[in-house]
């Protein structure tokens, strides 16, 4: 059914940081996006607000029906005892709820909350860490079968969500060579490499 009224894109945002409007507006919004001039601005840790950090040999699990990494919530941890120093307000989210069980085994620093990307839609966190699990390299409990694709993990939606959630600052953590499979994600990985916002880790 066809609107008697026009449509009109709401564009202007005022929460995320412009590194990380820079990143979703070319993403999922065809470089519209604009930026509000109420935004947060203060500098983060890093160079930029938005940071991807690509792990060498990190590897996936399969139980219970969900993914998990391992090394991957390891280099999460670190990241966020290194974070809460400077900020209170900080999420973990990931697609995957076995990823959040074994994060929140971890006793992450602080009052870092970990969540699901569907349990945290509608909110916002200063920091954002993204764990997006997959890798190329399968462990002993891998998931027989799997064709090389990376389920949900490359729904746009989903993604635009998650990434959305954070102010101040957001990093991606993850083999993103795996994640170059989807489009959203090579699209994504892409612009930030080109920025100079992606850094290699390897995973012991």
């Amino acid at each position: 059914m066809r609107s008697e009224y026009p449509v009109k894109l709401l564009k202007t945002q005022y929460r995320m940081h412009p590194d990380i409007s820079c990143i979703i507006g070319k993403t999922f919004y065809q470089g519209l996006l604009e930026d509000g001039n109420t935004m947060p601005s203060e500098p983060s840790s890093f160079k930029s607000a938005f940071v991807m950090i690509h792990l060498d040999n990190s590897c996936e699990l399969f139980r219970d029906q969900s993914y998990y990494n391992p090394a991957e919530a390891e280099t999460v941890k670190a990241l966020v005892n290194a974070l809460s120093k400077r900020y209170e307000d900080i999420g973990v989210l990931s697609p995957y709820t076995a990823q959040v069980n074994w994060l929140v085994q971890q006793k992450l620093a602080g009052k870092c909350e970990v969540k699901t990307i569907d349990s945290f839609q509608g909110r916002e966190k200063s920091v954002i860490v993204f764990s997006s699990v997959r890798a190329h390299k399968e462990g002993q409990f891998a998931r027989p079968n799997r064709k090389h694709t990376i389920g949900f993990v490359g729904d746009g939606r989903r993604l635009n969500v998650a990434l959305s959630r954070a102010k101040d600052l957001c990093i991606v953590v993850g083999d993103l060579h795996r994640l170059k499979i989807s489009k959203v994600w090579k699209s994504i990985i892409t612009t930030a490499a080109k920025q100079g916002k992606v850094f290699r880790v390897s995973c012991a």
